[in-house]
């Protein structure tokens, strides 16, 4: 207790009362008196117990690579920096194993800055690779002004996408720089429109700068309905629902801003540019380039002719094209919104009988252990069991607890530098699984990519009698199974453990002076136990 009471003055003015009996050390506790007699005997907790520091009992037990491991999960604030975090970590490990003792080995498993890295890799090749081969395509087809002016289009807009990123509060992460990678290929097609109508002008005589005027002019209203008709593709995906809609939001709205950028560059810059790249090269005929270029174009000509000559064949032919899409090449295409394609990691997933207590699903899950690392070093980098837990990750909205739950999680080395893809792999795992008496409902799970949003399909099944239910739930299932392609069908019913119930006998209870209530205070402080007091820190 720590209650305050009241003040009282003294010669040195006014002072606070409070009555303190709060316990701050196991000794102080162990004082306690339980029971005593009128001749000063008594009894303490410390004659009655033993009285020590220690944890409470484990729920879910962790072994990394077959040995018994604690796993801090380290989860970054949205406003974070994964990146520079991690090196933070790393720094923060390498001073902690200075002075650690040599039995305990700290290592890093599921290091997601991995992905970050290779994808924004992926982001700035793409943008070098991209420029270059930009480059060469237009000096090839179009004059060098325009192949400079347009080829400026993309690093510009770049930088001031990932300043008005910052402002918004956008961070780098693995979808912004998809919706990166994914406009990197429409920002130049507004310029090279631009850029090769003011051209235009300047070879028929126009001075440069009338030509940018003029020129930006006639295409401002198109390349303006352009952009708008790409930011309205996509923008509806900002307002989606859901662990969905939060998980893609950042790529409508990264879009939106890149090709916002590119065409505010387009109307206000890209015109300029080109007279001034025009007057630099003082390129002012066609004399000196695309010769080779006037072929296909006039092959080109003639197709349009031919088209519009022809025009009911053509819209019979373009007509056809779309029915045969629509009827034969649609129906047959998979939708696949998050792909598995380069998976670097699964699960082994088993259960025993429920009830079973953690270390004994442990040893069950032992053998499994030893089956994983039969893989070759160049396939398996980590994996890491869990007992008594069945997620994907600490938001799994499916997560199921129990002590007869296990899983191992597999990390395989980067898909790009092994020969096996993971589904190979997971094959020979579960073609060298053997019977077991403990363990049951064996199997290999992939990892689901996205979002943690549950199964891709859930049916709920109501009733007022579980057996009912259970029957109709296998019914269903059955026919399921029977569906082409459907996969990994199961059910979250589970049965409880074995129970003892209890039953009261009143007129005993009256005889002693007990209530329910005091009884089955007792059973539970006898079995599950109960907080008799706290120690303040």
């Amino acid at each position: 207790i720590n209650l305050t009471g009241g003040s009282v003055f003294t010669d040195r003015g006014e002072v606070n009362i409070r009555t303190n009996g709060e316990l701050t050390t196991i000794d102080q506790i162990s004082q306690i008196i339980v029971r005593a007699n009128d001749q000063g005997k008594s009894v303490r907790i410390g004659d009655l117990a033993l009285l020590k520091n220690s944890f409470k009992d484990n729920d879910i037990l962790y072994r990394t690579d077959s040995d018994q491991s604690i796993n801090l999960a380290v989860v970054k604030k949205e406003s974070g920096d994964i990146l520079s975090m991690v090196e933070e970590i790393k720094e923060t490990v390498s001073k902690f194993k200075e002075t650690a003792p040599d039995a305990i080995q700290v290592g890093y498993v599921d290091d997601f800055s991995y992905f970050v890295k290779r994808r924004l890799g992926v982001l700035v090749n793409n943008g070098m690779s991209g420029a270059l081969l930009i480059l060469i395509v237009l000096f090839l087809v179009l004059a060098p002004p325009i192949a400079f002016t347009a080829a400026i289009d993309i690093p510009v807009t770049f930088f001031i996408t990932l300043g008005i990123m910052k402002i918004c509060g956008i961070t780098i992460n693995l979808m912004s720089m998809f919706g990166m990678i994914m406009v990197i290929g429409m920002l130049v097609d507004d310029a090279i429109i631009m850029a090769e109508n003011v051209f235009r002008h300047i070879e028929k005589g126009g001075d440069p700068r009338s030509a940018a005027v003029v020129g930006g002019e006639e295409v401002m209203k198109p390349i303006t309905a352009s952009v708008l008709t790409s930011i309205c593709a996509y923008l509806p995906l900002a307002f989606m629902s859901g662990i969905i809609g939060q998980y893609v939001r950042a790529i409508p709205i990264v879009v939106s801003i890149a090709l916002t950028v590119s065409w505010l560059t387009t109307i206000f810059s890209i015109p300029t540019h080109a007279a001034e790249f025009t007057a630099l090269f003082k390129y002012k005929t066609r004399e000196h380039g695309r010769h080779w270029f006037d072929g296909i174009r006039d092959g080109y000509m003639f197709l349009v002719e031919r088209a519009i000559r022809f025009r009911y064949i053509t819209a019979l032919i373009i007509g056809g094209f779309v029915l045969f899409t629509l009827t034969v090449i649609l129906p047959s295409m998979k939708f696949v919104l998050f792909t598995s394609d380069g998976m670097d990691e699964f699960y082994v997933r088993a259960e025993t009988k429920i009830g079973t207590p953690l270390e004994v699903t442990q040893k069950a899950m032992e053998p499994i252990e030893k089956l994983i690392q039969t893989l070759p070093p160049e396939e398996l980098e980590h994996y890491v069991t869990e007992i008594g837990v069945n997620r994907e990750q600490a938001s799994d909205p499916t997560t199921q607890y129990g002590s007869h739950l296990a899983q191992i999680h597999v990390y395989l080395t980067p898909s790009v530098d092994r020969k096996r893809d993971a589904f190979l792999i997971m094959d020979e795992i579960k073609g060298k699984f053997t019977q077991s008496d403990i363990l049951h409902d064996l199997r290999v799970d992939k990892v689901r990519p996205g979002p943690p949003v549950g199964r891709a399909v859930e049916a709920k099944i109501r009733g007022d009698e579980f057996d009912s239910i259970l029957e109709v739930a296998q019914l269903f299932k059955e026919y399921l199974g029977q569906i082409k392609g459907v996969q990994e069908i199961d059910d979250d019913y589970e049965e409880g453990r074995d129970e003892v119930n209890i039953v009261l006998d009143e007129t005993q209870m009256a005889k002693t002076g007990l209530n329910d209530k005091r009884i089955a205070e007792e059973v539970r402080n006898s079995f599950e136990g109960g907080i008799a007091t706290t120690i303040q820190k």
